[in-house]
């Protein structure tokens, strides 16, 4: 059992590149209904699980009959796919034909025949046949759960609102937690933990006072805030996933080299694709996230070209938030030059340069900037445990390796679309700043404000605000959709009235907005539970982690839910200092690891808030704790 459980925690982290798929986290996935989905996927995965084993696929290879059925079916295919495309009729859009839902149809009819294949080599014990057909691992809950599939609201796509991504990461750490406490030892631990089962109590206990306090909610918007508990309650059990991960990953007893085929795998998967797909110009931008726009230009034209905008430069792959995946790419860096280091070969380094090239081609500050800091800090830790520590061996050629990589990083650093973006915004900055535009109007909205008294007043500047928002370098969806000036005209006046760049300046802006709700909300416990993660995030997303939890779950939430990872940090670094045994190179690379992405959380935010990031996070850190513990206890029963 233990096995599967870390079989499966290694692939259910290795996929996380691909949940992160920009077309698959806007819900929803083509037409198909979620329970469709997951039927093909299930199908699929058994279908991996039987062929695995080799007397299956033996037997398969000397079975003619069904290999020649398999040939016809897939030419069948072929001429039937053709068939319907040369249809003609009368109806001019072909009777809204799809090639895509064809070729689905034509999978999904061929489920049952590889579901019968299967089973009737699958080796299924009577009794387990009965308890399903009575209604009472892989195929038997597969089957099992038919049932709820076809319940109607299920059907429907989307689910609630959650992407498919979100849910199926839900389900996997669900699984993962089953598998986990289905080994005796580990519930027998788990019943010893008393601190661990009190912070479990504490946490029901925070969540419910949480949806109690935020219900309350009083503030200008008449909706407020398009406040959903069920978005709310799914956010709460979100929260609580990588802590789960967390404490399962430090008692899976992963193996090392599994952990790093796991790195390895994300690393790959995320810049061999971006530097793919920019190569080839079909990567998507980094700085759209509500529509899929293409770059306009690869990476050679860094170099030659001066007029492209550097939004049409950075590229972040088929991926969805370009911000979230440059902090799992700065976190990663650290594990995979170890990895390098420990295993010196030519994929390593093919991956490690994919990496950092990736990286730039991201065009955010966390990626570029990332790239370098993680390069050179891990040059230093590395001569400090190579040349002063002298717990691990020097090695010239993987110095020396690092070293290019390095150099050749800030060779390309200064043609990257991160500064031509910088640049950008203190010029647009000083423009706007010296708008003869503004100067008039600026005298004009002054007269309508002494003209005006009252309700007549907060009419004009209503109207004033709606006509000429853009001059004052406002941004339109803050002011019209997210904190309305219908309902708070005067707030935007004040922000009217500031110098150009703290206007430009938008996560101040957005800070500012949050502080200005909880001052409104009459609620005065709102600073220990916040305002809820549905309004927070309706109102304004604020892209600095930490920060934007505090507003959207207070106080404790911050201490229950996110202080826990700084807490598992300083755990690591406490024993590093104070415990040999464990001031290894490997852990090293794991607190810098953890330390760079909680830094990238701080700062630029797209990180606690995005399962993709804080799953990777959470296995890395539990797999650090195991580190730890196994040190701990080699060194007592060397005592």
């Amino acid at each position: 059992m233990k096995k599967r459980l870390q079989t499966f925690l290694f692939w259910f982290i290795l996929i996380q590149p691909f949940l992160d798929i920009y077309w698959l986290s806007r819900p929803p996935l083509l037409k198909f209904s979620i329970p469709t989905i997951l039927r093909v996927l299930g199908v699929f995965i058994a279908f991996i699980l039987f062929f695995s084993i080799k007397n299956n696929w033996q037997r398969f290879r000397k079975q003619w009959w069904i290999i020649a059925y398999i040939g016809v079916l897939i030419l069948y295919s072929i001429f039937h796919l053709i068939s319907v495309r040369n249809f003609t009729g009368v109806d001019a859009t072909s009777f809204h034909y799809s090639p895509k839902v064809e070729i689905f149809y034509l999978v999904r009819a061929c489920l049952p025949l590889i579901v019968i294949y299967i089973t009737s080599y699958s080796g299924f014990k009577e009794k387990y046949f009965f308890r399903v057909i009575q209604g009472i691992s892989g195929l038997f809950w597969f089957i099992l759960i038919q049932p709820f599939l076809d319940i109607y609201w299920l059907s429907r796509p989307p689910l609630l609102k959650f992407s498919i991504p979100t849910i199926l990461r839900v389900l996997g750490v669900f699984i993962a937690f089953i598998l986990f406490f289905s080994i005796k030892n580990n519930w027998q631990r788990f019943r010893k933990q008393w601190w661990i089962i009190a912070y479990i109590g504490v946490l029901i206990l925070y969540s419910i006072f949480h949806l109690i306090s935020v219900r309350n909610f009083t503030g200008v918007d008449a909706t407020s805030f398009h406040y959903s508990p069920k978005v709310e309650i799914f956010y709460l059990v979100r929260a609580c996933l990588p802590l789960i991960v967390i404490y399962i990953t430090s008692y899976s007893g992963f193996k090392e080299k599994y952990f790093f085929r796991v790195i390895q795998g994300i690393s790959g998967l995320y810049s061999l694709t971006i530097v793919i797909s920019n190569l080839f110009l079909f990567s998507l931008t980094s700085y759209h996230t509500t529509e899929a726009k293409r770059i306009s230009a690869n990476i050679f034209s860094w170099f030659t070209q001066t007029n492209y905008p550097f939004n049409a430069l950075a590229s972040k792959g088929v991926f969805f938030q370009a911000n979230t995946l440059s902090a799992i790419l700065f976190m990663i860096m650290p594990i995979m030059l170890y990895i390098l280091y420990k295993e010196f070969n030519l994929l390593n380094i093919v991956l490690v340069s994919a990496q950092a090239l990736a990286m730039l081609m991201l065009g955010t500050k966390v990626g570029n900037f990332g790239l370098i800091i993680s390069l050179v800090v891990f040059l230093f830790v590395f001569l400090i445990h190579s040349l002063i520590l002298k717990n691990t061996k020097f090695s010239a050629k993987f110095l020396i390796t690092l070293i290019c990589i390095l150099t050749a990083s800030a060779a390309i650093f200064p043609y990257s679309p991160t500064l031509r973006r910088s640049s950008l915004e203190s010029g647009v900055a000083q423009k706007r700043s010296n708008l003869g535009d503004k100067k008039r109007l600026d005298q004009e909205l002054n007269a309508g404000l002494e003209r005006y008294k009252g309700k007549k007043q907060e009419d004009y500047l209503k109207e004033f605000i709606k006509k000429n928002y853009w001059v004052y370098s406002l941004k339109h969806d803050l002011v019209l959709e997210h904190y309305t000036y219908q309902n708070d005209p005067y707030y935007w006046l004040e922000v009217m009235k500031r110098p150009a760049n703290e206007r430009l300046n938008y996560r101040h802006l957005e800070k500012d907005i949050l502080n200005r709700v909880m001052k409104t909300d009459k609620n005065k416990s709102n600073k220990l539970f916040g305002i809820s993660f549905s309004r927070e995030n309706n109102i304004a997303p604020l892209e600095r982690d930490f920060l934007a939890q505090y507003y959207s779950m207070g106080i404790l939430g911050v201490i229950l839910l996110d202080v826990i990872y700084l807490f598992v940090l300083g755990y690591g670094i406490f024993y590093w200092l104070f415990n040999k045994k464990v001031r290894s190179f490997l852990n090293s690379s794991l607190l810098l690891s953890e330390g760079f992405i909680l830094f990238a959380a701080f700062y630029a935010g797209n990180v606690l808030e995005y399962l993709s990031a804080t799953l990777v996070m959470a296995f890395i850190l539990g797999f650090l704790l195991q580190n730890i513990r196994y040190s701990r206890y080699s060194e007592i029963s060397s005592k």
